[in-house]
């Protein structure tokens, strides 16, 4: 294990070593002694040696506890940054004073020499107090170490440290939400068939606290694998991975004797295998750290011997040891599902409290049990830190804090993930502690995140090794750590939140980040800083700008992203001229229009990403001078042009940005270390031709030249030198898809130019689109390209002869659309098999081949897996051999296969019979009949023996299928086929569908009545579509006779648009659909109730359904309640016109997980549970509209609404009496951020006390409240962003002078402007951003007296008039709105002109549809204006 000295994610020893060896490069050497700093620069490498020694020696000494010697590392991390910084500087003069002559760097005088001074003087003054601070700090980081005895600490959580220990009994009388983990553990274990020796070993594998060792101690303890196993051994492995020591605790498990010392280890493994000899034995070794394949070998040879059948369980946080030691696949551990944590949290964090009694309390463990990803560990950790004090206030400071500021014990969450941590080399801490930058949840693309690393320095070079690749191993070893983790995005990963927390622990210092109003103080020793701004939260000033490594502005990538409106620009001028250590600059939605000149005196930078700044459209000239710059990300500009000395930017090695702009860069040939190019356009002019690319040797990954059309010979075509490119693993060569000529001379051309284009022989992939010749060139053969294995041809209209392609050795993968000529693929396919044609080939998709008619030799290809085909009007037949006596050879690997639009295509008899046939697809095959024989006899042989997914839709001559459900793989089937149906339903199979797992019936327009599908037991989703004249759903079809067998494993149930269904019968018994998670009924008028539904149910969703009431849950056995808790967490009821009640049924059960109400349009809908929601402590969503009858028959005190504070999001509307609830009903929701009032005559006011209690409230809308007279009460709403007010007319009469509290109001939506005079609005039209002006009778405008509101809207961004039908004109005055930047008009057919003045000069953004043709006339002149001006940008609101 390592034992570098690390401090805030700071690496001593590696940063030390990079010093050292940039200090003795032989060009900072010769530049130190042209400018005499040569005796200085020697003293300094003195120096960084000794502190290298110093370094060395305190690694036995680190105590993190210590904090003389923690401030004496922080200051030698400041002097070595200073070192480094000066070190870079003379790097950089010394490149670019060579290369002065040839004014490669012309500027670099005037920034470096403020720098660095002009005689030299300076820089040695510097360099002297540089090397004077590292004598100083090794000094006394001596004495302190002299004091100190070896390892004195040496951890960071625990003083005296000891080594973990394990053991096989459980310490909890209740494990959460592990039983479908340990049933796979246990049936992997009593499976005595796996493996190929004698034991097998099965890795769990997960992140500190997230219940390894528990769930192994589960599965020890189970009684089916105490009953399996002859032998059971709990051996605690921890960071101590001792052959001889392990081996002694085995034996000493098993016999239960302590054994001597004194015995070697041979002696010891003697002992062992005269034990274990023919017995099965089950062998668990938690917490294993070692990666020694050689210890692990060792430890095994006596293991061999044991009766075929053992397990070895080994429990670790690392995926290689898994890899290195494991003989079956892995089992990841992740964190708990919600229900079953929250079952977890509640027990450790309330004890014996009844959460019932605080449902405060409950709501606020739930955000903080939310934030912990399922940990078990990090819930016994926050868990007991509540229980110790039960009150408000202490709840809601954990529930403010990170984990990592929290007080923990040496077994609690963080110190358990700081051994994984501890375990790590130097270079990955550093690398690792660095992502404290991001915030959690951030979506990690493993190559950005690398170039950041190789800026910042963090990567080491390793021999010949390209430094990206060095980062990629660090990144996957850190991976294999579970330090990352794949997200659901392919290609991206995410940090457990915990891991995160470990890491802003680490760097606490060094990282810091501002993510709202709320973050603490900068510190000053924070080189790598993270902001968050809006147009509200400007950067804060801070005083070291000037050391910062990295700044990071709007960086937000999440699994959840919002887009951030900015029409402003969020930074300083000044910002630049402070950021002269900078190495890593991130500027993503900042609104800037340009980037200023300054941006090239930054010398160190290496990284610069200013992507998603939409008005960018140029950059500035001294970008150029940024010699260091390695990385340039620019997606989401509009940019017009590249600065004319983008070629001097010689070390830039990635170039992001979209490809149409990739060809505005001007011989970009001379970037000569790039290594990708996406795109590459070629054009006739200089600098743009495509010799360009001789140069460009280092290219990796994919590239894609276009615009062929452009090249005149193959002589031109061989400048680029793509044979030379060895690195590229795919090509992509693109003419022009209009390009399309019949001249002789032209097609000779492109075929001369495809001939010049031979890439090299290393190459992987290749396409070709839009290519002109008729034949493929000379070099797609063999011999030339001996690894190619994927080949793409798209829009070849001319090319017809492929006979070189069939004998690529290595094709995998072969793509053919849109190729009218071609009649045959290859000669060998449609004649004799007298060589071996693709013999690897995998994968073949055609596409709009019209004139391609048969492959006859197809079905002996010997590896092809995937067959797609579309349109392929000519196609009668897929292999003949399918057609006749099938042989053993046919088709003998294929495993999908898809065919849409085969219009000609009659029928595939054996299809059947194929042996590892997978998928089938077929769509618009409107004169297929027959898709194999089996499915319409009833042979007894096994067919289709592998399918596992059939696909059938719009096919009307296919054949009844009445055997379908004998297929014995099947796992999905969807159809939309008339004749199909019968066959689905039949009660006289006993094994029907056995492996079911996704049915999908549509279309069946003859079906009266569903009957039964028997027992599906593997059936988790079912959805049944268009069924017109079905009225009955038996009891048959959703049960069976016996109990739980029908459908024990439904997920989820979908019924929809069937208009005659009236009934659903169902046997009384204890539970319909044991797992059914979601339940939709949609279009089905005529139903009229619904069975009891399942506890397990999460979702259930009803539009358009007869129903007269809710169903009730399910009763336990013999008709009790059940002890189970409700799941339901979504309930929407819309459109269901003969609902009347819904206090009875499911809303009158306890609902402790329900999260979203939503009742809609229910016209007849008289009662609801008003008194219960209160109950519903998870409820963060009510929406109730257009239920006119609502509580109507009800006395006024009993429709008084109670809502939980959790409620987030509360919209009313046209909700009878219900709506007199209002405002009271909302004084304790403190967690309300959206409230939506429409159609609600009752309300009157919104009173002060009530709104005080709302201070998340962030958006109001109100809408036809025909009694408001007053919204005064809105003014203490600090958090008020959006308000929108329309249809209140009794408002207007109540204008009011009275100076309140000045909102912070952002956005303002109203019907009449007289609004605006309102002392709440009124005072806050300075600030406002966006005003929107909808459905106002008005026909004018701001006219006399209303003038001043328009003068007072001096921050309004964005103007709209939507609707108002009535209006003549636009505002006069509106030319003189100093910040407007957009105006739309929309719906307003009496304005006839613009203003006489015109419209406001910084106009940006013009919107306009259904104006006055004048009007509009005039509008689209303007806008055509600003786009040809460039001066057109959108603006959102």
């Amino acid at each position: 294990m390592s034992t570098a000295l690390v401090i805030g994610g700071w690496f001593a020893q590696g940063f030390i070593q990079a010093l050292l060896d940039k200090a003795s490069d032989c060009a900072i050497q010769q530049f130190a002694r042209r400018r005499g700093l040569h005796d200085d620069l020697r003293r300094l490498r003195t120096s960084l040696l000794r502190i290298q020694a110093v370094l060395d020696k305190a690694e036995t000494r680190w105590n993190h506890k210590n904090t003389s010697l923690v401030e004496l590392v922080r200051q030698l991390k400041d002097a070595a940054y200073d070192a480094e910084d000066l070190l870079e500087e003379f790097e950089y003069q010394a490149v670019t004073r060579g290369d002065q002559k040839s004014d490669l760097f012309s500027f670099s005088l005037s920034a470096a020499t403020e720098w660095l001074g002009a005689d030299g003087d300076d820089a040695g003054a510097r360099l002297r107090e540089i090397q004077g601070k590292l004598c100083d700090v090794a000094a006394d980081m001596m004495d302190v170490m002299q004091l100190l005895a070896p390892d004195d600490g040496g951890r960071q959580f625990d003083s005296k440290t000891v080594r973990r220990e394990t053991s096989s009994f459980l310490t909890e009388n209740v494990v959460f939400g592990r039983d479908r983990e340990r049933e796979k553990v246990v049936e992997l274990l009593l499976d005595s068939g796996s493996g190929t020796g004698s034991f097998s070993v099965l890795p769990l594998v997960g992140i500190g606290g997230v219940g390894k060792t528990t769930l192994a101690q589960l599965v020890y303890n189970d009684d089916r694998v105490g009953n399996y196993f002859h032998l059971k051994v709990w051996v605690c492995v921890s960071d101590n991975f001792d052959v001889k020591r392990l081996t002694k605790e085995v034996i000493e498990s098993a016999t239960k004797v302590e054994r001597s010392d004194r015995l070697n280890l041979d002696a010891l493994q003697q002992i062992l295998k005269e034990k274990i000899a023919s017995e099965r034995f089950l062998l668990v070794l938690d917490d294993v750290w070692s990666e020694n394949r050689d210890d692990w070998e060792k430890l095994c040879a006596p293991l061999r011997f044991a009766a075929r059948g053992s397990k070895v369980v080994v429990t670790t946080r690392d995926a290689r040891i898994a890899n290195i030691i494991g003989t079956m696949k892995e089992i990841s551990i992740d964190g708990l599902e919600d229900d079953a944590y929250w079952e977890l949290f509640k027990k450790c964090a309330f004890g014996s409290v009844n959460p019932q009694e605080h449902l405060e309390l409950e709501v606020i463990g739930r955000r903080i049990a939310g934030k912990l990803k399922g940990s078990p560990l990090a819930a016994k950790t926050l868990g007991s830190l509540l229980r110790s004090d039960v009150s408000r206030e202490h709840w809601r400071t954990i529930m403010e804090s990170e984990v990592w500021q929290l007080p923990q014990a040496e077994n609690e969450i963080l110190p358990v993930l700081w051994l994984s941590y501890q375990h790590l080399p130097g270079h990955l801490r550093q690398c690792f502690a660095f992502c404290a930058v991001f915030h959690k949840d951030y979506l990690f693309y493993k190559h950005e995140l690398v170039q950041t690393w190789m800026a910042e320095g963090f990567i080491a070079p390793q021999g010949n090794k390209r430094v990206e690749d060095v980062g990629s191993s660090y990144f996957h070893e850190l991976v294999n750590r579970s330090f990352f983790q794949e997200s659901r995005w392919r290609g991206r990963y995410v940090m457990h939140d915990l891991i995160h927390d470990l890491a802003q622990f680490i760097s606490v210092g060094e990282c810091h980040r501002i993510d709202d109003d709320k973050s603490k103080e900068t510190p000053s020793t924070a080189r790598h800083l993270s902001v968050t701004l809006t147009e509200q939260r400007k950067l804060v000033d801070f005083s070291g700008y000037d050391k910062l490594r990295t700044l990071m502005i709007n960086n937000q990538r999440n699994q959840y992203p919002c887009v951030t409106k900015v029409n402003g620009c969020l930074l300083p001028q000044s910002l630049f001229k402070r950021l002269k250590r900078i190495h890593v600059l991130v500027l993503h939605k900042c609104g800037m229009k340009e980037l200023p000149d300054i941006i090239g005196d930054l010398m160190q930078l290496r990284y610069l990403d200013v992507s998603y700044n939409a008005r960018i459209q140029r950059l500035p000239e001294s970008l150029c001078d940024l010699y260091n710059l390695q990385a340039l990300r620019l997606w989401g500009c509009q940019l017009q042009s590249f600065p004319q000395g983008m070629s001097k930017l010689i070390n830039l090695r990635q170039l992001h940005v979209e490809d149409e702009i990739i060809s505005k860069i001007y011989e970009v040939g001379k970037l000569i270390s790039l290594q990708e190019l996406s795109a590459f356009k070629v054009l006739k002019n200089h600098g743009n031709k495509l010799a360009e690319l001789s140069g460009l040797t280092q290219l990796h990954g994919t590239l894609r030249i276009t615009n062929l059309e452009n090249v005149g010979s193959k002589e031109e075509a061989r400048k680029a030198k793509l044979h030379s490119k060895q690195y590229l693993e795919a090509l992509e060569l693109e003419w022009a898809a209009d390009q399309v000529s019949s001249l002789e001379h032209e097609l000779l051309v492109s075929e001369e130019v495809l001939l010049g284009l031979q890439p090299h022989h290393f190459l992987k992939s290749l396409t070709i689109r839009g290519y002109g010749g008729a034949t493929v060139p000379s070099w797609l053969d063999v011999k030339m390209l001996p690894n190619l294995g994927t080949l793409k041809l798209e829009n070849c209209r001319r090319l017809d002869g492929l006979s070189y392609i069939g004998q690529l050795p290595h094709l995998k993968v072969l793509h053919m659309k849109r190729m009218p000529v071609v009649k045959q693929m290859s000669h060998e396919l449609c004649g004799c098999m007298k060589s071996k044609l693709f013999p690897r080939l995998e994968e073949l998709i055609l596409e709009d081949m019209p004139t391609l008619e048969e492959f006859p030799n197809l079905a002996r290809l010997p590896c092809l897996k995937i067959i797609h085909m579309k349109n392929m009007f000519a196609v009668k037949h897929i292999g003949r051999e399918l057609y006749g006596d099938i042989e053993s050879n046919c088709f003998p690997s294929l495993e999908e296969l898809v065919l849409q639009d085969m219009l000609t295509l009659e029928e595939l008899p054996n299809l059947g019979q194929l042996p590892h046939l997978k998928v089938i697809h077929m769509k618009n095959m409107s004169a297929l009949k027959l898709i194999g024989r089996e499915l319409c006899g009833s042979r007894e042989k096994i067919w289709f023996p592998r399918l596992e997914v059939l696909v059938l839709k719009n096919m009307p001559a296919l054949e009844e299928l009445p055997s379908l459900g004998q297929l014995p793989c099947l796992k999905v089937l969807r159809i939309q086929v008339s004749k199909v149906g019968h066959g689905l339903f039949s009660a006289t199979r006993n094994k029907w569908f056995p492996r079911l797992e996704e049915l999908e019936i549509k279309g069946m327009l003859t079906f009266e009545e569903l009957h039964s599908l028997e027992k599906l037991p593997c059936l988790k989703v079912f959805r049944i579509k268009g069924l017109p004249v079905v009225k009955k759903i038996a009891h048959g079809l959703f049960d069976s006779t016996c109990q739980r067998e029908g459908f024990p494993r439904l997920e989820e149930l979908v019924l929809r648009d069937m208009p005659a269904w009236e009934e659903w019968s169902w046997a009384e018994r204890e539970e319909l659909f044991s797992c059914l998670r979601r339940l939709k009924i949609e279009q089905c008028p005529k139903l009229k109730c619904l069975p009891p539904i399942p506890y397990s149910l999460m979702k259930l969703e009803l539009w358009q359904v007869g129903l007269t009431g809710l169903p009730g849950l399910c009763k336990g056995i013999g008709g009790g309640s059940s002890s189970t808790t409700a799941s339901l967490s979504l309930l929407n009821i819309i459109k269901c016109p003969n609902l009347r009640n819904l206090e009875e049924g499911l809303l009158s059960n306890h609902l402790p997980h329900i999260n979203s109400i939503r009742i809609w349009e229910c016209a007849e809908l008289l009662w609801l549970p008003v008194k219960r929601f209160r109950e519903f402590t998870t409820l963060e969503y009510l929406s109730i509209h257009e239920c006119p009858k609502l509580m109507s028959m009800t006395l006024c005190e009993e429709n008084d609404l109670l809502l939980p504070p959790s409620i987030k999001i509360l919209e009313l509307g046209v909700c009878g009496n219900l709506g007199k609830s209002l405002p009271g009903c909302l004084h304790n929701l403190s967690s309300l951020t959206h409230l939506a009032i429409s159609n609600c005559p009752q309300m009157v006011s919104f009173p002060r006390e009530v709104m005080l209690h709302l201070k998340e409230l962030g958006i109001v809308w109100i809408n036809n409240c025909d009694g408001l007279r007053s919204i005064e009460g809105l003014q203490v709403l600090k958090s008020l962003k959006r308000l929108t007010i329309i249809g209140c007319p009794r408002l207007l009469l109540n204008e009011g002078d009275e100076q309140g509290e000045v909102l912070s109001l952002l956005e303002l939506s109203v019907d009449n402007t007289a609004l605006l005079k309102l002392s709440l609005i009124k005072n806050t039209l300075p600030l406002i951003h966006s005003l929107r002006i909808t459905s106002s009778p008005q026909k004018v405008m701001f006219d006399q007296e209303e003038q001043e509101l328009v003068h007072s809207l001096t921050a309004l961004r964005r103007l709209e008039f939507f609707s108002c039908k009535n209006l003549q004109s636009l505002p006069t005055e509106l030319h003189t709105l100093p910040s407007l930047c957009a105006l739309v008009v929309s719906h307003c057919p009496q304005i006839q002109s613009l203003p006489e003045k015109g419209l406001p000069t910084t106009l940006t953004d013009l919107g306009f549809d259904y104006c006055h043709p004048v009007l509009t006339a005039q509008l689209a002149k303007h806008l055509a204006e600003m786009k040809s001006s460039g001066r057109f940008h959108p603006v959102y609101a």
